[in-house]
């Protein structure tokens, strides 16, 4: 559209429509995750580049079996991987005697060892007497799974839980009904003779990204209905007995006294520290090494202290150097199949992702995503900001400028809100904003000289050069093109037309439509509306442009009462003359419009564009759905001044719902019948318990409401439009209820 005509009148308005474009653009690419592997990469690097110690991490130790550990076992001894159970107990037998806060097993024993069950109770027996050991189990099959073999034909059976594993004593509050993939049937449990009494089982398996990077963990999951630890929530627990209570929230959970954000499937973001390296020999050498810093061990380490302590000689790890500090005893070595990708590192061992959770726990610090609200409304923020910068703009120069300025925008953004705890999104903005100073950039070179032609076109027969000029840079003062205006808009049409149409000759048409248009029209213009167009029987009008009116809604409104009050008086006589029944359907809506003078440059016609314009056909469509003949949106009745302000003026209201039309799903809105004051009161005890019941049913008791609006469907078609939908909702009740009825046809 040429500069002057329309929209693009003015460059305030080409650059915000420009920036809102992209906007949306941004909006769809961040809603449908369609660039989230990208954005997860930024992140990584974002998590390389920030890691560093938090105030726990010291306190938190990982002790590696590593391929050197299994090779000095089996040099040593003459013991090969899986060690025996014995053996095994000597890590646990050197944590007990430092005084560990805790030691976290993450080596699945499921089954008896190969050296039997008297060697089992060896670590049974040194696990017992520290008692704060945290067995490892795996999660195996949960109620999504079951639900996807039984497709199949097999049935999946709950496992028992084993009598000689205590429960944990965990009382979970504010999550009524946990996720299908949060709940398992089967579990991994440790075997009966390895087992402490006073022993911990926490949950080893946790859920990686698309991409297989783990960035978020879950510290709960459950067995049945009996809530389960994972292993670094196992760590707390087995350090502060007592401390079993979660209260989950909408975006967090309370655990151990303190507030842990989590995603919508109960996930936590990992805030990564160190990379948790696996000890280097320069680390095993005593006269180099400073054990009391260190994060990370060797078993040979251990258990060559542990054996040292034994024989009552010197250990290789002073004897205080785990006094107080949380171990993680995994595996590390690759062939033994447990090496997981972090941001920090491709083939980390999967223990130090528990590690990784634990010194957040202990330090409190953790990472928030960004709410998605927020980075919609940053994404508007930047994309139009870039937008009109780029249309105003008017050097080259100044054009590179802000475009590397606009983009290092997000970049800080992102950098300063990971310093903050937040994942702030970074490719989606970038995308946006490039587009919004591009798009702006040829919207510019397309409108500055498109403006120009145009008026020489249309007006170079009739004026001098000098005026042509002078047009050329004011093209506003030709009346060229639409500008914003807030408008009230009227939509209508009659109730079954077609078939009336085709019961009625071309001359009586024409007398019905000319009986029914005109003293709708006089209504409209009475109130100072402006009629749009015709289409047929459908009568589009609006108030507030080309004159404008600061009581447009009032307007309007009132012509809506008058036009179905007169249309009752009327009915009687449409039946005399044409042995039909007339009813018309009447949607109205108040927002900001584009209107002027729009279409080709040889014919235009003065009308209006726009999302209030839309709103308003929609609305008229709706009424199909409620039964009812007139539909107005709450921006009309907030322009108006609201439902007390409106009796005053003639209207009455009563609220038919919240709703979402066809097209604008993510826009709820609440919509309104007007109607006579006379006859509000004749049916004010109906409206009041129609009333009642639309609370109950936006409150999600559809089982409460649906009686009310059965007594009331007789003598109310609104209140029989509910009756189906309750009948559905009850039937399959929705998991996140938000009150709105989603309309899913435009009617």
């Amino acid at each position: 559209m040429a500069k002057g005509s329309g929209l693009f009148s003015s460059k305030w308005a080409r650059g915000l429509v420009v920036g809102l474009a992209a906007a949306v653009i941004g909006i769809v690419l961040l809603l449908t995750g369609a660039l989230d592997r990208l954005e997860n990469t930024t992140w990584d690097l974002r998590v390389q580049l920030f890691a560093k110690p938090s105030s726990a991490t010291e306190d938190v130790i990982v002790v590696f079996i590593d391929q050197t550990d299994l090779d000095s076992v089996a040099a040593e001894y003459g013991i090969s991987w899986p060690w025996p159970r014995s053996v095994q107990s000597l890590l646990v037998e050197f944590a007990s005697a430092s005084g560990a806060a805790s030691v976290i097993y993450d080596i699945i024993l499921e089954d008896q060892g190969w050296a039997g069950a008297d060697d089992d109770r060896a670590l049974q027996f040194i696990a017992e007497q520290f008692g704060r050991l945290v067995y490892a189990a795996e999660l195996r099959v949960s109620e999504t799974d079951r639900q996807e073999v039984q497709e199949q034909g097999t049935e999946v059976l709950a496992e028992e839980w084993p009598p000689y594993l205590s429960r944990p004593g965990w009382t979970v509050s504010g999550l009524d009904s946990p996720p299908d993939d949060m709940v398992f049937l089967t579990v991994s449990f440790p075997e009966e003779f390895v087992t402490a009494s006073n022993g911990i089982m926490g949950f080893a398996n946790q859920h990686n990204d698309v991409d297989g990077v783990f960035r978020r963990y879950r510290l709960l999951s459950y067995h049945t209905d009996q809530p389960v630890p994972s292993l670094a929530a196992g760590a707390v627990l087995a350090q502060t007995p007592g401390q079993d209570e979660v209260a989950f929230g909408r975006n967090s959970l309370t655990f151990n006294g303190i507030d842990i954000p989590i995603d919508s499937n109960k996930r936590t973001l990992l805030k990564y520290t160190i990379k948790w390296d696996r000890p280097s020999n320069a680390e095993k050498d005593p006269e180099i090494t400073d054990f009391y810093t260190r994060n990370t061990f060797s078993a040979w380490e251990v258990l060559q202290s542990a054996l040292a302590l034994q024989a009552g000689v010197d250990p290789i790890i002073p004897i205080d150097a785990f006094t107080d500090r949380h171990i993680l005893v995994g595996v590390s070595a690759s062939g033994l199949l447990d090496l997981r990708p972090t941001p920090l590192d491709s083939r980390a061992p999967g223990v130090t992702v528990h590690a990784q959770m634990l010194d957040n726990l202990l330090s409190g610090e953790f990472m928030r995503d960004f709410p998605q609200w927020a980075m919609v409304i940053l994404l508007v923020l930047l994309t139009v900001g870039a937008a009109l910068a780029a249309t105003y703009a008017s050097k080259t120069i100044s054009e590179v400028l802000l475009i590397l300025g606009f983009l290092a925008i997000p970049v800080i953004l992102v950098g300063g809100g990971y310093l903050l705890g937040y994942w702030v999104q970074l490719v989606v903005p970038l995308i946006a904003v490039f587009l919004a100073m591009i798009s702006a950039n040829v919207a510019n070179y397309a409108t500055e000289g498109a403006a120009k032609r145009q008026i020489r076109g249309m007006f170079g027969r009739y004026l001098s050069p000098a005026v042509i000029s002078q047009l050329e840079e004011n093209p506003e003062a030709a009346g060229l093109g639409g500008k914003e205006a807030q408008l009230s808009i009227f939509f209508s049409d009659i109730q079954k037309f077609s078939v009336i149409a085709t019961e009625l000759g071309p001359e009586e048409l024409v007398s019905f439509l000319n009986l029914y248009l005109t003293p709708m029209t006089n209504v409209i213009l009475e109130e100072g509306g402006g009629i749009d167009k015709y289409e047929g029987d459908a009568i589009i009008a609006q108030w507030g442009a080309p004159i404008e009116h600061a009581d447009h809604a009032q307007r309007g409104l009132r012509s809506v009462v008058k036009c179905q009050t007169l249309l009752d008086e009327l009915r009687p006589e449409f039946h005399a003359q044409f042995g039909v029944d007339v009813y018309q359907r009447i949607g109205m809506s108040s927002g900001p419009a584009i209107v002027g003078n729009m279409g080709s440059e040889l014919r235009f016609d003065y009308t209006m564009i726009g999302k209030a314009v839309n709103l308003a056909a929609r609305l008229e469509g709706a009424n199909k759905a409620f039964g009812t003949y007139s539909m107005v949106s709450e921006y009309t009745i907030d322009k108006a001044g609201g439902i007390d302000t409106l009796r005053q003026t003639g209207v009455a209201l009563r609220e038919l719902g919240y709703i979402a039309v066809v097209g604008m799903e993510n826009e709820p809105l609440r919509v309104y019948e007007p109607m006579a004051p006379a006859e509000y009161e004749k049916r004010s005890t109906a409206l009041a318990a129609y009333d009642q019941g639309v609370k109950l049913f936006q409150s999600g008791q559809f089982a409460a409401a649906k009686p009310i609006f059965e007594r009331l469907a007789e003598i109310d078609a609104a209140a029989a439009s509910y009756v189906p939908r309750c009948d559905s909702l009850i039937a399959n009740p929705p998991a996140d209820w938000n009150g709105v009825w989603v309309l899913t046809e435009k009617g």
